[in-house]
């Protein structure tokens, strides 16, 4: 895979496994062109909900693929606004205007599905000075830590804990949900995660104020044409669903709206189930992703929530434009599907890796600081 990173002033042709500068090389004109044309505005912008529809746009118009992928993710991004539910109301109205402005201009068929509101924050969980062992996290709003070498005292305390829902050992996760070797291999000790409302504060958790926190719901709302609402009564059977509708030539707009649950979805939907057993995936979280676009629950990959990603961040580790990921899920409806697809987010790294389309276009942003439009694509266009 190709990737062309564009901050404004210049682009850089890379190998995204490698994240090696290929020099002496152009990335495709069609690449060059977007990457320039539409600059990302930044994830505190309500602006950039205008831009994944104006990409969306483009990418049809330019592109025509059989599956289109737009994922909206200004609302949950007003999580750090000082103005917290006002400033997300207003996001959500905004989105809604450009979702039906995409929705207006569009040949494909629409499937629409809401990823879980925002909760006002009641509070943080502070684990790095507290405990004996190392609490690690990951992502600008955890909900979810991983536990290593905890000393008794650390779960007696945490068991008492007001903002703690549940601390789960490895082998009971194991021997409950079962799934892949490697998502065992790199689980915590134990995972800890934290009750509606409440955020963690752990080793690699975003340092910034949270005014509210993503739920993690146990119904997320879907809305799409009328076989297709039947067959999906879980997060895990929309991609083989999708897949089913692709191979019989229907051509497909998935919208993925981040921040909405089913109190502010605007359209009339159908309540699908956002759990795996006794666990509900948080909502735009990379487990929900890999549910949502590869028909399979979390525990089926190699990554579980709160692993020590630090140990596999070194030098020469593959994709180092991927995030905490070093590896890419082959069952990803994108990677899965052999026809014409493409994919637009405003959620950097979750938009190549899950979605896993031939032609993939997020903003470039790490930490909330924004540094310009990331283009991944697979030869042959």
């Amino acid at each position: 895979m190709r990737a062309l990173i564009d901050v404004g002033d210049w682009q850089e042709l890379l190998t995204l496994e490698e994240g090696r500068a290929l020099e002496g090389e152009e990335a495709p004109e069609l690449v060059r062109d977007l990457a320039a044309r539409y600059p990302y505005p930044g994830d505190l912008d309500p602006a950039s909900a205008t831009w994944v529809t104006e990409m969306a746009l483009a990418l049809e118009r330019d592109y025509a693929p059989e599956l289109l992928v737009a994922i909206y993710a200004s609302p949950y991004w007003a999580a750090f606004h000082p103005e917290g539910k006002s400033a997300w109301e207003e996001r959500v109205a905004r989105t809604r205007r450009e979702v039906e402005r995409l929705l207006s201009a569009t040949s494909l068929e629409p499937v629409l599905v809401g990823l879980g509101g925002m909760l006002p924050c009641r509070g943080e969980v502070e684990l790095l000075s507290s405990l004996e062992g190392l609490a690690v996290a990951a992502g600008p709003l955890a909900r979810q830590a991983g536990l290593f070498l905890p000393t008794s005292e650390d779960l007696k305390l945490l068991r008492r804990a007001v903002g703690i829902e549940r601390v789960v050992a490895r082998e009971e996760f194991q021997n409950e949900f079962g799934g892949h070797p490697a998502f065992y291999q790199r689980f915590p000790d134990y995972l800890i995660l934290s009750r509606e409302g409440f955020c963690l504060r752990a080793l690699g958790s975003s340092p910034r104020p949270a005014y509210l926190v993503p739920e993690g719901p146990a119904l997320i709302p879907l809305t799409g044409p009328a076989g297709l609402r039947e067959k999906v009564n879980s997060l895990v059977d929309l991609a083989p669903t999708l897949l089913e509708l692709l191979r019989r030539g229907q051509r497909i707009l998935l919208v993925l709206l981040e921040g909405m649950g089913t109190d502010a979805f605007p359209w009339p939907f159908r309540p699908v189930a956002n759990t795996c057993g006794w666990y509900r995936y948080i909502a735009a979280d990379f487990p929900q992703y890999l549910a949502l676009f590869t028909g399979q629950h979390f525990t089926a990959w190699t990554y579980p929530p709160g692993l020590a990603y630090y140990r596999e961040d070194r030098p020469g580790k593959p994709y180092p434009f991927s995030g905490l990921f070093s590896e890419l899920p082959a069952a990803a409806l994108g990677r899965v599907y052999p026809g014409r697809t493409a994919a637009v987010g405003g959620r950097s790294v979750h938009t190549h890796v899950f979605a896993g389309c031939r032609l993939c276009v997020e903003c470039f942003v790490r930490g909330l600081y924004h540094q310009g439009v990331m283009v991944t694509w697979r030869d042959p266009l």
